[in-house]
């Protein structure tokens, strides 16, 4: 026993002020003290246990303008159809990666920003990404993407961004809807060039 009952008596019983003294003055001996009334049985175990330090909440992730583009352009439920199609279908994975590599290395990104598939750090990156729609200490006022925004980019409801951060957000969804819609003309051409299609 580091402390006789009598001086543990002396700090934590009565009115507390003595404790709560000693606690600030010397929180290290106040949490040696306090363990030995613990161990003691003057005390019971704290209710609270050990405080956390303090945080602003958990830091948000955050995500490259091209990841916000894909995002965009592909919904999380998307992906997941798309890696777990059947070998023998038309938009199997490897089928598109033979016929066309960029379209899959799109489709591959997306499904990592949303935690589907692992990052490959050895593919080579075409240029590094900073990730910058994560509000900086001293960037400007910081608000909430309204939740529709957030639910088209797979974004966790109560995302926050600063100005720059909600251009670019509203950047990527307008460049996505463009590629959507090149994309869609390019297929309703190839259908109408190719008659034998409609027959089958």
């Amino acid at each position: 026993m580091l402390y006789s009952r009598a001086e543990l008596e002396s700090i934590f019983k009565g009115s507390g002020n003595t404790a709560q003294k000693l606690f600030l003055e010397n929180p290290e001996l106040y949490k040696t003290m306090r363990a030995e009334a613990v161990a003691q049985g003057l005390l019971g175990p704290s209710a609270t246990g050990t405080p956390a330090p303090y945080t602003t909440g958990t830091p948000q992730k955050s995500y490259t303008d091209r990841e916000l583009f894909l995002r965009a352009k592909f919904t999380a439920q998307e992906c997941r159809d798309f890696f777990n199609a059947p070998a023998g279908s038309k938009t199997n994975p490897s089928t598109l990666f033979q016929t066309n590599r960029e379209a899959y290395q799109e489709m591959r990104e997306a499904a990592v920003s949303y935690g589907l598939l692992p990052s490959q750090p050895s593919t080579p990156q075409r240029t590094p990404q900073t990730r910058t729609t994560e509000p900086q200490p001293g960037s400007g006022e910081t608000f909430e993407l309204d939740s529709r925004i957030c639910q088209e980019l797979g974004l966790p409801v109560g995302f926050k961004v600063n100005s720059v951060g909600f251009y670019r957000v509203m950047q990527a969804i307008k460049n996505a809807t463009a590629d959507k819609t090149v994309a869609a003309q390019k297929a309703a051409e190839a259908a109408a060039n190719n008659p034998d299609n409609e027959s089958k």
